[in-house]
Parts: structure tokens; sequence; C-alpha cells
């Protein structure tokens, strides 16, 4: 049986051509959540992070500026909706 992540098969990639953290996960067989821990080098059994760091290298996967950006900026919130007028108990 072929382990998760050692497929010479090529995996279809989006339009842009460029891996993302699903496609890591994917061909790795583990969750983006496991990829995310690889990245960000949280707790991950030493297996499984050399798994993913060798799908991360053959699949050239590099971090996406544009949308690291857009999640560390502030989100705009709409203000609470406010009754302005006074409920009176008559």
């Amino acid at each position: 049986m072929e382990q998760p992540g050692s497929s010479s098969a090529e995996i279809p990639l989006k339009r842009s051509d460029r891996a993302t953290m699903r496609d890591v996960a994917l061909v790795a067989g583990v969750s983006m959540m496991t990829v995310s821990r690889v990245l960000n080098r949280g707790m991950v059994s030493p297996e499984t992070r050399a798994r993913v760091e060798a799908v991360i290298r053959r699949l050239d996967y590099r971090p996406n500026d544009k949308a690291q950006s857009m999640a560390r900026a502030p989100r705009l919130r709409p203000a609470p909706a406010h009754d302005d007028h006074e409920q009176t108990d008559e």
C-alpha cells in the first residue's frame, strides 16, 4: 500500500498553478490544520512533519502573501443597530 504523500501522480492545481495549503494537505494525507502546524512550528509528530515538509518541497508550496496580509488586517464590522426610541412599560 502506498503511503500518503508518496504518490508519483501529479495533483491538478488550481488555475494559478500555484500549490495551496489544501493541495499540500491532500497529497500529504493530513488536515489543513496539520499543514498549518508544520508551517508555524506547532506540535506535530516528527514523522508527520517530515512527510508534510517533503510534500511542501515537492509541490514548491509558497505561502500566499496576499492571503496572509488579509488574515492579519483588522476586520471592518458593521456597527450594531440601536433602537433610538425609548421603550416604556405602559
